[in-house]
């Protein structure tokens, strides 16, 4: 490859939108699985906000790994 720094370069900001999507989805997984808000009395949150909370995050992990896939295709496309 011509540019091998540039592309170590590329791969390694990938991996971290890969790490960046495993910390969003653990956090919506934990939100929605661990029922925080048990223990409360009334005036804690509904558990409906703590599972909308998860689904977001489990939402929006799988769109920042398309987001980095894209970005390194189009880095990669442009070094070659």
């Amino acid at each position: 490859m011509k540019y091998a720094q540039q592309h170590l370069a590329n791969e390694r900001t990938f991996l971290a939108w890969i790490r960046t999507v495993i910390a969003i989805v653990g956090v919506g997984f934990l939100t929605t699985s661990l029922h925080l808000y048990d223990w409360c009395a009334s005036g804690c949150p509904n558990r409906l906000d703590q599972y909308h909370t998860g689904d977001v995050c489990m939402c929006i992990g799988p769109c920042d790994y398309g987001a980095g896939d894209v970005r390194l295709s189009a880095e990669e496309a442009a070094n070659q």
